[in-house]
């Protein structure tokens, strides 16, 4: 008879010498298929965290993806977001110092005159790929400095601000490119002028302004919805100071939903001439500078200081030969 062992550890139970070994066999079963269930559990957590988390890496990685697929590479994009970043530090104190030399030497409280007043606003980028800038629209008063390679995409939306029935921009866009465009404006009753092209009777405007008068007004958001459009590749200014009220009310919320190229004449004198506003004192209320229709250095700093935070940096300035106080200014959203 063989002799029987107590285990050391569970006093009382009578285990013997042969029947150890696999005891010790089924432990290390249940052990190593308790790790597999374990191990295989952690992976599908990870796989789950990583499909989950994926597309906010993505973001993280590449906020600025829908300019990529506009045209702009990262190499651009780093460059033109530290120009701007370096523009919108020395903002404030350039501002300062142009206002006060002008005050030394004219011993008053004066503001810069003629196309001096544009002068903290001159180009900081360059056009993607080292190219040109390229006029669309002929070389009369309308014309805008662009950048072609940015209207070349399939996706190209251009969207037209201000006509008085002349198409001139409007057809040289439709001949050149492939670009779909839309022409803006409540004041005349235009007509479509080209299989992509389509006229409408309102003018873009703020969220408050459509809900005012939705007859007439209708926000960015609101049209891209209606036609259908993800982006805006070219967003074109002419409307006689009404590019403050337009601009001024743009927000930040969906940067992807803002345009790629912003091209506008900016006026600081005469604001709003020859619109309704300025010829019906009652509409005047709407507006942000109602009566005078003077712009200030100031204001004019905190304006582009707005776009530059929306991410817009000058490619372009070009002061109008027959207007002292109107400059055509290019821009692109480089973050």
């Amino acid at each position: 008879m063989h002799a029987r062992k107590i285990h050391p550890c569970a006093p009382g139970l009578d285990v013997s010498a042969k029947s150890l070994p696999r005891q010790r066999i089924i432990e290390l079963n249940l052990k190593a298929r308790l790790v597999f269930i374990y191990a295989a559990a952690f992976t599908g957590l990870l796989v789950m965290l990583f499909f989950i988390t994926a597309p906010v890496l993505r973001e993280l990685r590449a906020p600025n993806r829908d300019l990529l697929e506009v045209g702009f590479s990262q190499r651009f994009l780093k460059t033109a977001s530290a120009n701007l970043s370096d523009w919108r530090e020395q903002l404030f104190i350039n501002t300062i110092s142009l206002q006060s030399a002008i005050e030394r030497r004219e011993m008053s409280r004066v503001q810069p005159q003629g196309y001096s007043r544009f002068n903290l606003f001159n180009p900081i980028v360059q056009c993607p790929k080292g190219e040109q800038l390229e006029v669309f629209g002929g070389n009369d008063d309308g014309a805008k400095f662009l950048c072609p390679s940015l209207l070349t995409k399939h996706t190209c939306v251009v969207y037209s601000l201000g006509s008085n029935l002349d198409y001139s921009f409007e057809e040289d866009i439709l001949q050149r490119t492939s670009c779909q465009v839309v022409t803006f404006d409540c004041t005349v009753s235009g007509s479509s002028i080209h299989p992509r092209h389509t006229f409408l009777k309102k003018c873009l405007g703020s969220a408050a302004s459509m809900e005012g008068n939705p007859q007439e007004w209708v926000t960015l958001s609101a049209a891209m919805a209606q036609f259908g459009h993800s982006s805006v590749t070219l967003l074109k200014i002419d409307i006689e100071g009404y590019e403050f009220d337009v601009l001024g009310a743009t927000k930040s919320e969906n940067k992807h939903a803002l345009p790629a190229m912003i091209a506008m004449e900016m006026h600081y004198d005469d604001l709003y001439f020859g619109t309704g506003a300025w010829l019906n004192i009652e509409e005047q209320g709407t507006l942000y500078w109602p009566g005078h229709g003077k712009v200030s250095l100031a204001e004019l700093s905190l304006f582009m200081f707005h776009l530059g935070n929306l991410g817009y940096a000058v490619v372009s300035r070009d002061d109008n030969p027959v207007c002292e106080h109107c400059s055509e200014f290019t821009l692109l959203r480089v973050e």
